[in-house]
């Protein structure tokens, strides 16, 4: 009798030493938060794996950094890309396979007629891969790099040997030389010609047919020009009018307007509705976030633990970002506090839900074991 006794007293002994030693936080499933760091904790055949990383707490000093950093990034992005952003004293200039068509008054034999069925593209001077053309009487020109009324008075002059008081007009008859290309959530993405037209995005986005108002994500558009990718918020030219950020194209730039499949925050733990949303026009505040889950669970969450999860798809350690919810203050830079695509959103469990998961996944196994041991003694 006093074995029958002591078994069960050791076994509840055991029992209260494991949740002494571990503690609850050890042997219930899940993510688990600390006050100084996070921890994962990654379960597999032979050992746990832990990644420790800095939790920073969500204050007005900390927003105002990460805005001006953001800041900071945009304006260093548009000096990597824009050379030359303004469209005053724009020019074209000729370049190889351009379709040039001259005009010489009162001279219909150096004017080559369109007539009613050839066009001054099928009929005009094409310039060859060298940059020159052929003009008659004064042979080969070479006019790649020049403006057309440059062409027109390099032409005007050379031709003073053989007519008198010429008059010349040059148009640019066909652009084939300089294109940029448009691609992703666009209507009709393709390669469109530089003209005598300033190529700016938004005359790209217009000559792509706009862009798809329900897929396309306009805060994160990457502009590749040669060896750099600049990535731009065209909300704010398009919604703000900042045309700091209207940047003039050049010859082989890549404008892509990315799907915004993944402008998505995720939001679990404690809420009332876990999963999925997608930002309004690349914009959401952690409240926004927290707003369209329901809220913080009132009975099972910790609401002065809750955190933003950013970088989780890159090889360095994430950063995290923690809100006081419980405190006045802290709710204001929830609205202010801006998230970014793939964000996670994790509100903590607290220590009484914790401890009474821990004790309902405990006391099945409990009982289990002291009727077998009732049974066997």
């Amino acid at each position: 009798k006093a074995m029958v006794v002591r078994k069960p007293l050791a076994l509840g002994a055991l029992v209260a030493g494991i949740l002494a030693t571990g503690g609850c936080s050890t042997l219930a499933p899940g993510v688990y938060v600390g006050d100084e760091n996070m921890q994962y904790t990654e379960e597999s055949q032979a050992a746990a794996t832990d990644i420790v990383v800095k939790v920073h707490r969500i204050t007005p000093e900390l927003i105002a950094r990460m805005r001006q950093t953001e800041i900071e990034r945009q304006r260093d992005a548009l000096t990597d890309v824009a050379a030359e952003r303004s469209v005053d004293g724009y020019r074209y200039h000729v370049g190889p396979l351009d379709i040039l068509s001259f005009t010489v008054f009162d001279h219909p034999e150096l004017t080559i007629p369109a007539g009613e069925y050839r066009s001054a593209e099928a009929t005009g001077h094409r310039v060859d891969e060298e940059g020159f053309i052929f003009f008659p009487y004064i042979g080969k020109v070479e006019v790649a790099g020049l403006t057309t009324e440059q062409i027109r008075q390099l032409v005007t002059d050379r031709l003073r040997r053989y007519i008198q008081n010429p008059q010349v007009d040059v148009r640019v008859a066909a652009y084939r030389s300089k294109r940029v290309n448009v691609t992703g959530e666009v209507r009709q993405p393709g390669t469109l010609p530089i003209t005598d037209v300033p190529m700016t995005i938004l005359e790209a986005l217009n000559g792509a047919g706009g862009y798809n108002a329900e897929s396309a994500d306009l805060s994160n558009v990457r502009l590749t020009r040669e060896d750099k990718t600049a990535r731009l918020d065209l909300y704010d030219l398009l919604e703000d009018g900042e045309t700091e950020r209207n940047i003039l194209l050049q010859a082989g730039d890549t404008l892509h307007v990315p799907d915004s499949v993944d402008n998505r925050v995720f939001v679990f733990g404690e809420v009332r509705d876990q999963g999925v949303h997608y930002m309004s026009k690349g914009e959401m505040s952690l409240a926004d976030a927290l707003g369209q889950s329901r809220g913080p669970d009132q009975l099972a969450a910790d609401a002065s633990r809750i955190y933003v999860l950013r970088g989780l798809d890159e090889t360095r350690s994430p950063d995290v970002y923690q809100l006081d919810a419980n405190r006045s203050e802290q709710l204001v830079m929830a609205t202010r506090f801006e998230l970014r695509p793939m964000d996670v959103v994790f509100v903590s469990t607290s220590d009484v839900t914790r401890w009474n998961r821990v004790i309902s996944q405990l006391l099945p196994t409990v009982r289990g074991i002291y009727e077998a041991d009732r049974v066997g003694n």
